[in-house]
């Protein structure tokens, strides 16, 4: 199978293979990943996500405002249906935000 000009199934296997480097906390070998690739514009979806592994990485390199900001846009894009995916995320943000010295608003735990 040639993925040349398949711009989402190459979003969908970048996706794939950071997530299996995010689950078995091989955060080392996602940002080499992250790093030696250029990513293929996709779906609205997969750009979130893949926005969201960005984040992980810069979050866990210390680069916490970038990765506050990976995370914000891949909050924007993703779809209200998928509430796993935000949690997850939105906890990964406010990790970072109490990182940078940010006291997160009251509201932000009731979204």
């Amino acid at each position: 199978m040639v993925l040349n000009d398949d711009h989402t199934g190459q979003s969908n296997l970048y996706n794939l293979i950071l997530r299996a480097y995010y689950l078995n906390n091989q955060f080392a070998n996602m940002n080499d990943f992250v790093s030696k690739t250029d990513y293929a514009l996709g779906s609205t979806e997969n750009t979130a996500k893949y926005n969201f592994y960005l984040g992980v990485c810069s979050c866990i390199s210390q680069s916490y405002s970038q990765a506050n900001s990976y995370f914000l846009n891949s909050l924007s894009k993703t779809s209200a249906k998928n509430v796993g995916y935000r949690v997850l995320n939105l906890k990964w943000k406010l990790l970072t935000e109490l990182l940078l010295g940010i006291i997160p608003e009251k509201k932000t735990f009731h979204e």
